[in-house]
This record gives C-alpha cells, sequence and structure tokens, in this order.
C-alpha cells in the first residue's frame, strides 16, 4: 500500500510539474516578447520616442533579458508563493510607456514635474484630478488622490 502511494504521488508531483512547464512554455510562445509587441504598437500609433535603448530596457525591466530556465524558476517561485508578479498586460505596459513620454514632455514644457503641478495648483482639487487623469492613460480619480497625497498636495 505505502508504494502505491508513493508511486501515485511521484505521478502527482510529475503531472503538476509537466503542466507548469506546459504552461510556461504556452506563455512564452508567441513570435518576439512583450518589449517588440509594444515598440511595434508605439510605431503604429505615430510615436517618434522609439530607440533601442528603450526597448531593452523594457526587456530588462520585464525580466525578458535572462534565460528562459530562469524566467522558469522565477515564474515558479511566485506560483508557489502565490504571487502573479508583474501582470505584462499589454494595455498597462503601453499605458507606462506612454505615460513615461508624457511625464518626460511635461518635464521638458515646464522645467519639471513639480513646476507642471504648480501650474494646476489654483484649480479646486476636483479640477486638479480631472487634469492629471486627463494627461495620463489609465489614471483614475483614486490614483489621482494617492499621487497627489504622496506628494503633499492639498487633498480632501
Amino acid at each position: 500500500m505505502t508504494a502505491y502511494l508513493a508511486r501515485r504521488l511521484i505521478l502527482a508531483l510529475f503531472t503538476i510539474w509537466v503542466i507548469t512547464v506546459l504552461t510556461f512554455v504556452i506563455i512564452e510562445l508567441p513570435a518576439g516578447d512583450t518589449a517588440d509587441a509594444v515598440m511595434n504598437n508605439l510605431m503604429d500609433q505615430g510615436s517618434t520616442s522609439y530607440s533601442p535603448e528603450v526597448a531593452e530596457n523594457l526587456r530588462r525591466y520585464l525580466g525578458l533579458d535572462q534565460p528562459q530556465y530562469i524566467r522558469y524558476f522565477k515564474w515558479m517561485a511566485n506560483l508557489l508563493q502565490g504571487d502573479p508578479g508583474l501582470v505584462r498586460n499589454r494595455r498597462k505596459i503601453e499605458a507606462t510607456v506612454a505615460n513615461a513620454q508624457r511625464m518626460l514632455e511635461l518635464i521638458e514644457e515646464h522645467g519639471s514635474f513639480h513646476a507642471y503641478l504648480r501650474t494646476i495648483e489654483d484649480l479646486p482639487y476636483h479640477d486638479r484630478v480631472k487634469a492629471l487623469t486627463s494627461e495620463f492613460d489609465h489614471l483614475g480619480r483614486t490614483g489621482a488622490f494617492v499621487f497627489l497625497h504622496c506628494v503633499n498636495e492639498p487633498t480632501p
């Protein structure tokens, strides 16, 4: 009976391992990587800020510069800890890149982001939130509130 249970346990562990490897391979299967997809999409939208350095920095940030077996073991460690890690949602990554570009534009236009905030400080709180949420993709009222609070701007 013990030998039977041991065989079943080993077979179950092997089956789970095969399923995780197949899942990881399916996730990694599409041609190119997330950084290529984001950069191609930005170029399709007419963005001129594409450069090999930007693509490489995004690849490094997402951990795509590491060998697949390292990414698999990190993915498994996060899976076992119940942490999905960075969600590689294309729209979120595109919004992050677009927001970083917008931030650089605001810094170039005003000298600093702090100087930009000074241009909207006389507005009522709700108008400041509206101004911020209209400047940045996927930034909602709660995110704007948290941001303003963290940078010691007046909040209700």
